[in-house]
């Protein structure tokens, strides 16, 4: 930090009061000053000094990734912004991000004589030894002003602006494989919850949940969470599971179990007295069946073109699932739609068979295991 600054309680006004706390208070400030017309004037000025925000209303970003952590990446979070770090970590662990305490660290750091200060080259050093496979390096730079108008009169007398960098680090490699970093435009009083959110922007960014630039998507970094709330209610998580689920089973299980009896998944199905719906054409027959949201397959190379994205966000979407399965599932919002994409696997040989067959099909050379695309969910907010 420039300053080390103390966090106010967060008061975006004179306690946050209550209307009819502040109607009290007034009538008790009118008892004591002779004159109504003062009254009325100190109220006009502290209502114009309750315009600094309590935390930035308007935030610039910017960040990117190369690789996205999963559930099999021990991360250690370090950086001396504690309400910074703390937003990381509990991020990370809804992620199901397992984290290395850096109590580890420091105790290994004392062993070896760093006590005083520890360079980001030894702190990559130690991660390395103690397992971690990702180091998430956070800095902030705060910046505090006091204020001359009233408003300090009643405790507001400290505002700030602030900006912040995270950076993962592959502590194999030294490389950086995301980042992310966010700036106030506005002026805030509460400096704990500012740092959540500029935290919060940053890591959005950097993980494509919003784009770079001005914050732009309110319900990714809500006030009052100290963690991104994903841009979708948890239904759409719920859906894609339950329909992945039903889609496994239906090719790994009923497939299997029709063959035996010379049953085979055939496209032109109602044609073949021996013949069953494909998996894919399984959980798009589903989805017809529903009316509440909308659940289909999409794919950058599929066999018909009315299952490509229909978006530039769900194609972003899907190249970032492409680019790092073990994610399995991206949510996001898109316009007016919650939207959810789930890792579509050729998990049973039909899959691969129809793909690499199907004279329409663009891509030919697809093996069971590979990622085909994935399964979509659209619902309207």
């Amino acid at each position: 930090m420039k300053e080390e600054a103390v966090a106010s309680r967060g008061e975006a006004c004179p306690g946050d009061m209550n209307v009819n706390g502040g109607i009290n208070l007034f009538f008790k400030l009118g008892s004591y000053l002779a004159s109504s017309n003062l009254v009325v004037a100190m109220l006009l000025v502290m209502l114009a000094s309750c315009q600094t925000s309590s935390t930035p209303h308007v935030t610039e970003t910017d960040g990117s990734y190369l690789r996205l952590p999963d559930n099999s990446t021990k991360a250690l979070v370090w950086g001396t912004e504690p309400e910074a770090v703390k937003s990381l970590k509990t991020w990370l662990l809804k992620q199901r991000i397992p984290l290395i305490d850096d109590v580890k660290l420091n105790q290994l750091a004392s062993e070896m004589g760093l006590n005083k200060s520890i360079s980001s080259a030894d702190v990559l050093k130690l991660a390395k030894t103690i397992g971690a496979k990702q180091v998430i390096f956070v800095d902030a730079d705060v910046y505090k002003s006091q204020r001359d108008d009233i408003a300090s009169f009643f405790g507001q007398a400290t505002i700030y602006k602030a900006s912040l960098f995270i950076r993962a680090v592959n502590a194999e490699t030294g490389e950086i494989d995301w980042s992310g970093k966010a700036q106030s435009t506005e002026s805030f009083t509460n400096l704990s919850e500012g740092i959540h959110q500029l935290t919060c922007h940053a890591l959005a960014t950097a993980w494509g949940l919003r784009q770079p630039g001005r914050a732009t998507a309110p319900s990714v970094c809500l006030p009052g969470q100290n963690a991104i709330v994903l841009a979708e209610p948890h239904t759409a998580r719920y859906i894609l599971a339950i329909a992945k689920a039903f889609r496994t089973v239906y090719a790994k299980q009923i497939v299997a179990q029709a063959a035996r009896s010379n049953v085979k998944p055939d496209e032109e199905w109602t044609k073949n007295e021996h013949g069953i719906m494909l998996p894919a054409q399984f959980l798009k027959a589903a989805g017809r069946e529903l009316e509440d949201f909308e659940l289909s397959l999409i794919g950058l190379t599929p066999i018909y073109k009315e299952n490509l994205p229909k978006t530039k966000a769900e194609e972003d979407a899907l190249r970032q699932l492409l680019a790092n399965p073990a994610i399995g599932m991206v949510t996001f919002e898109d316009g007016n739609q919650f939207k959810g994409l789930a890792v579509d696997l050729a998990i049973a040989d039909s899959c691969v068979a129809c793909h690499n067959s199907h004279p329409t099909s663009p891509k030919r050379d697809f093996k069971k295991g590979d990622v085909m695309g994935a399964i979509v969910v659209r619902f309207n907010k």
